[in-house]
């Protein structure tokens, strides 16, 4: 249930700029999961901070494929989103290798 909240605040966050900006100014992924938690709370959803990390593992292992899961693919469909989602992971790839 928890994973299905990250994801639902990960598109949340996608058709939000200020929230995806404000994400993106982590400069590390303990901060980054820390910040995502506490304005995935503030936003209404429930995860922890395990939770988050292996969420966000999942999302570097899809990152380094170069593919979409379908329900990415759903996420952004719609063009603004799309932009959003490949500078969010592409951002979310380099914290990942910075650590």
């Amino acid at each position: 249930m928890s994973i299905q909240n990250i994801e639902a605040f990960y598109k949340h966050a996608l058709r939000n700029p200020a929230l995806v900006n404000s994400l993106m100014g982590a400069r590390d992924m303990s901060t980054f999961q820390r910040n995502v938690v506490e304005l995935g709370r503030n936003a209404g959803f429930d995860f922890n901070e395990d939770e988050a990390h292996e969420w966000i593992q999942q999302k570097l292992a899809t990152q380094a494929t170069g593919e979409l899961t379908d329900d990415e693919l759903e996420t952004v469909s719609g063009g603004n989103d799309e932009q959003a989602h490949h500078r969010f992971l592409t951002w979310l790839v380099s914290i990942g290798t910075v650590q």
